[in-house]
């Protein structure tokens, strides 16, 4: 059996024998409102210190709030700075591409060009004399070659003029031997006939 929530302290022995009574022990309230009352002030005691807690952390979430603004600040500064130096890295590099690395390849292609214009030159000059070179010999080979069969034709030609001559001379001597045969045979025979006919008129 309760009163307002309080739950009086009732021996299970008294509930057992049934003579319980039921007049509220008066010591027992009394301390009952002073733990109400103790219990009330700790209340409002944790409601300050909640207050105080709910004040710290506002407090806290100021500093916070100032502080990632100083943060945030901070990292603006560092970006821009790093952006500033970026951009002066990228104008030095590209002054000194220009003031040294441009004039070096300028004068290396002009080198270049240069020697592949001496190279093609050469080839030409080369060219230009193997071919006059080859010309020249090829000339100079049919000019002997031309020789060789004019020096030929003459031999042949003398040799065919030497030819004709030797019969020439052959059939010439021939006939003058002929005639000398043709000359000399009657005589014989005539000088024949007379001795003949000389022995037999001397035998006869």
């Amino acid at each position: 059996m309760t009163w307002s929530g309080i739950e009086p302290v009732i021996s299970r022995s008294r509930v057992r024998r049934a003579n319980y009574s039921a007049t509220p022990n008066l010591s027992f309230f009394s301390s009952n409102r002073s733990n109400s009352s103790i219990s009330s002030t700790t209340c409002s005691s944790s409601s300050s210190s909640s207050s105080s807690s709910s004040s710290s952390s506002s407090s806290s979430s100021s500093s916070g709030s100032s502080s990632s603004s100083g943060i945030s600040s901070s990292g603006i500064s560092s970006s821009s700075s790093s952006s500033i130096t970026l951009v002066v890295v990228v104008v030095v590099v590209v002054v000194v591409v220009v003031v040294v690395v441009v004039p070096v390849v300028v004068v290396v292609l002009v080198k270049v060009a240069i020697v592949l214009i001496v190279v093609i030159v050469l080839v030409i000059v080369v060219l230009v004399v193997v071919v006059v070179v080859v010309v020249e010999l090829a000339v100079v080979v049919v000019v002997v070659l031309l020789v060789m069969v004019v020096v030929v034709l003459i031999v042949v030609i003398v040799l065919l003029i030497v030819v004709v001559v030797v019969v020439i001379v052959v059939v010439v001597a021939a006939a003058a031997a002929g005639r000398m045969n043709r000359i000399m045979v009657p005589a014989q025979s005539r000088r024949l006939n007379s001795r003949f006919l000389f022995s037999t008129k001397r035998f006869a």
